[in-house]
């Protein structure tokens, strides 16, 4: 029994970082071809878990412990998400 939950546990984190990955590449292309809209499209899909790093990625400044959830819908952010902080241990979504 300890086997077989082992075993799903490496499973799942191998498929989390490869979906990880997968977002991270995606984003890349996306924000070449269609800018920041591009990513504000993929933030309404976004893993909750990730939505933190995608903005920090573009600039925002996130704390520590944040609660983020998917729809995220963010209007008029410009070039980048500089002017985005998000606050430790802030809910949003």
């Amino acid at each position: 029994m300890r086997l077989v939950k082992a075993l799903r546990h490496i499973v799942w984190q191998s498929i989390r970082q490869a979906s990880r990955a997968c977002l991270l590449h995606q984003l890349t292309w996306v924000h070449w071809l269609w800018g920041l809209e591009g990513v504000n499209r993929l933030l309404l899909r976004c893993e909750p878990a990730m939505i933190g790093e995608v903005l920090s990625r573009f600039g925002a400044s996130v704390g520590p412990g944040h609660d983020l959830h998917s729809p995220l819908l963010i209007h008029n952010a410009g070039r980048d998400y500089a002017r985005l902080t998000i606050g430790e241990r802030c809910h949003l979504g």
